[in-house]
């Protein structure tokens, strides 16, 4: 489980860091989710061929996805 959280922190400060370009309003929602699959999502899942992706940790990370994709859509 400490890879797929670690994974998950990965994806939480990336985000993070692109926060003010993933909720602006002069953005439209498609250039702001080809940046968070490019940036925060790959972050995510960056190594996933080297190591193996339990359905528990595959679960957190969608989780987590969600609630950022909700964010950058409000």
């Amino acid at each position: 489980m400490a890879g797929g959280i670690a994974r998950v922190r990965s994806g939480w400060s990336k985000f993070r860091e692109l926060l003010p370009l993933l909720t602006s309003r002069a953005l439209p929602l498609s250039t702001k989710g080809r940046v968070y699959q490019a940036c925060v999502h790959s972050v995510m899942m960056y190594g996933s061929e080297t190591w193996p992706v339990r359905p528990e940790n595959m679960c957190c990370m969608e989780k987590n996805d969600m609630r950022m994709i909700q964010w950058m859509c409000n």
